[in-house]
């Protein structure tokens, strides 16, 4: 059974090479031959068994510290071993592409035990040539430090046949993973029959192989801790979006984003455990078992009245009252005519709905300062990349379906649209309250300016006209 994996390489590919070709990793010192027949080449395992005898142990040492190779398993592949970095950078020189992705770093990892390093080294060798050996230079080595052996590519983002870069995407790693399957049928290993693709990112991989925190695992915990304390959906819910994550139940998947990072559909991730039912049914468990009370609404009845309290505006809300109350527009009864505002101000008039709607906007939204704002608009961003997925994926099915059904589609589709404009018109007047807020700022200073310095004029008028 073979794994593969291949990424991109953006920066230093000597570095690259050099790791891959490894002496201590890619050169086989020495092998034992069991009582059984077995055969063991990796260098610890074969020290751990040449202690139980001392002839073998001697050998070993003998062929270590006088530093004969047996066999180096590093190949290059229209290319010279020895060479290959400076080969890689002539072809990237002579069709002068080298900038961006500069070369691509795959591995294939076999099952312990399963092979050995000559036939691993011959699959990778083979494997190199099938996917990339009609066009690009590929560096082949296989790696015997771990108990799994494993081979390394490092491939040339550039083709020395015509120059074309190298274009990696699903299709072409779907294709890596089929062509290894193949040759290690071919060889008589063990493959995985009807792979899954989990799309787990290589830096998740790795967190979890380290032990370290993901997003994902924050997520998971958030979404257990939150439904052991809720006592219903809609509380459940409403308990997530207290704690700052965007909620999205009205899809097949209950998605969940969390701030500034990318949804999580938990119940693809996470199993029918996460979706809505079995969330629900979690959370009925809980209130079965005494965890949590079901909530009862209370009713509470106050004597006499009751004096609300006045909410003082500040920030933003308060900057937009006090400009309209400077037009002349509040409050509404307010009797005066545009002729009476300043003229700096006057011109405002022809956006005064505008600012009402931007009003009523951070009314609604509770936004008073600028870090409030910019958390309504990641909202929003947020809201409109998972309803313009939405729409990307209702598009193609609609140039899929068939005609009897576009209609319908189309009508969903016209919806969502409407959803995406009032986002987009939101997102506008978080853009134009900021900068808005500024320009009153500035005028209603400069009109304070103004009438200060007539009222000193007017003062010094006075007192010459008194003393003459």
């Amino acid at each position: 059974m073979a794994v593969t994996k291949i990424w991109k390489i953006e920066t230093n590919v000597e570095y690259t090479i050099t790791y891959v070709k490894n002496e201590e990793k890619t050169q086989s010192y020495a092998f034992v031959t069991t009582d059984d027949g077995q055969e063991i080449r990796d260098i610890e395992d074969v020290i751990d068994y040449a202690m139980k005898n001392d002839k073998v142990l001697e050998h070993v040492k003998m062929l270590k510290d006088d530093g004969e190779v047996l066999k180096e398993y590093v190949t290059g592949i229209n290319c010279c071993k020895d060479t290959a970095y400076k080969e890689f950078l002539y072809t990237k020189l002579h069709f002068n592409k080298t900038d961006k992705i500069l070369a691509w770093h795959g591995y294939q990892s076999f099952k312990p035990g399963e092979v050995t390093p000559e036939a691993a080294h011959e699959i990778g060798v083979e494997l190199a040539n099938a996917l990339w050996g009609d066009r690009f230079q590929v560096v082949v080595t296989t790696h015997l430090d771990r108990k799994h052996i494993h081979n390394h590519f490092v491939l040339n983002s550039v083709s020395f046949v015509d120059g074309y870069k190298y274009y990696g995407n699903k299709a072409t790693y779907f294709k890596m993973r089929e062509e290894s399957d193949r040759i290690c049928r071919e060889y008589g290993l063990s493959v995985i029959e009807n792979p899954k693709y989990n799309g787990v990112t290589r830096g998740a991989y790795r967190a979890k192989e380290e032990g370290r925190y993901t997003v994902s695992d924050i997520v998971k915990e958030d979404i257990d801790n939150m439904i052991t304390c809720s006592n219903s959906i809609n509380d459940f819910l409403y308990r997530m979006k207290q704690s700052g994550y965007i909620i999205d139940a009205s899809g097949k998947y209950l998605t969940v984003i969390p701030y500034k990072r990318k949804a999580v559909r938990v119940e693809r991730r996470w199993g029918d455990d996460y979706s809505l039912a079995g969330i629900t049914e979690r959370i009925a468990e809980n209130r079965a078992n005494g965890t949590v009370r079901a909530f009862v609404p209370r009713t509470y009845r106050a004597k006499g009245t009751v004096q609300r309290p006045r909410h003082k505006l500040t920030g933003y809300r308060a900057l937009y009252v006090r400009y309209l109350y400077m037009l002349g527009k509040l409050p509404p009864k307010r009797r005066m005519s545009a002729k009476q505002a300043h003229f700096l101000m006057r011109e405002d008039l022809l956006k005064l709905n505008t600012m009402r709607e931007e009003y009523n906007f951070m009314k609604q939204n509770d936004i008073s300062s600028e870090y409030s704002l910019e958390k309504v608009k990641s909202f929003l961003k947020a809201d409109y990349a998972v309803l313009n997925d939405k729409r990307n994926v209702l598009r193609n099915r609609i140039r899929r379906a068939p005609a009897d059904k576009k209609k319908s589609l189309q009508e969903d589709l016209k919806i969502l649209n409407g959803e995406l404009k009032e986002i987009r018109k939101k997102l506008y007047y978080c853009d134009d309250i900021k900068e808005r807020s500024k320009n009153m700022t500035e005028k209603m200073n400069r009109v304070k300016e103004i009438k200060k310095d007539f009222e000193n004029e007017r003062g010094v008028e006075n007192g010459r006209s008194t003393g003459g």
